[in-house]
């Protein structure tokens, strides 16, 4: 069995040409980071730093298999079979990045994420970790995701708002009321 990991792609399993095929072993002859093989992140939020627009993209959870090579920066990967197991909407995305911070607590965190306090930007959502985090929905929000950690600063839970859940203009706590107006 591969290794979960996740990958973008432009709309109908395409990336840089190639066609992918979904619930099929995708093969390819070598993996080496950034110049052959498919890549994926094992980190969700490693996908969302790679395009600065989601508007045409897929998100999609992956299994790598095969030769697998690990980016020595972040948690990138190229392998040389990838299997599309599920297309996912970007407030599942954002669950999976926060569950990656839960699990991984010592590794650093992306800069993406947002300390103590953020607002969705132009892609839709916002990670905000801290004792009390809390999230605004700006732009269109469509998924606030909010880790709370414990005295010491390790993650401990977290909650996803999803966009049925806020509307524009309010500040969310982790336990989805609003606290605050933008």
């Amino acid at each position: 069995m591969g290794r979960i990991c996740f990958k973008m792609t432009e709309p109908g399993l395409r990336c840089r040409g190639y066609q992918f095929k979904a619930d099929v072993v995708n093969v390819c002859d070598a993996a080496t980071c950034v110049r052959e093989g498919f890549h994926a992140a094992e980190n969700p939020l490693d996908c969302f730093s790679y395009y600065s627009s989601f508007n045409n993209s897929e998100f999609w959870l992956c299994l790598a298999d095969g030769e697998v090579h690990e980016e020595l920066t972040d948690t990138k990967l190229s392998c040389t079979e990838l299997i599309f197991v599920r297309r996912l909407e970007l407030f599942e995305m954002v669950a999976f990045a926060c569950q990656y911070i839960l699990r991984h607590p010592k590794r650093e965190l992306s800069k993406l994420v947002k300390r103590d306090m953020g607002q969705t930007d132009s892609n839709g959502y916002v990670i905000v970790i801290g004792k009390d985090p809390l999230g605004g929905c700006a732009c269109g929000g469509k998924a606030i995701g909010l880790v709370r950690t414990d005295e010491s600063g390790t993650p401990v839970e977290f909650a996803v708002l999803t966009e049925d859940a806020i509307e524009e203009g309010n500040v969310y706590n982790i336990a989805g009321e609003v606290v605050a107006e933008l």
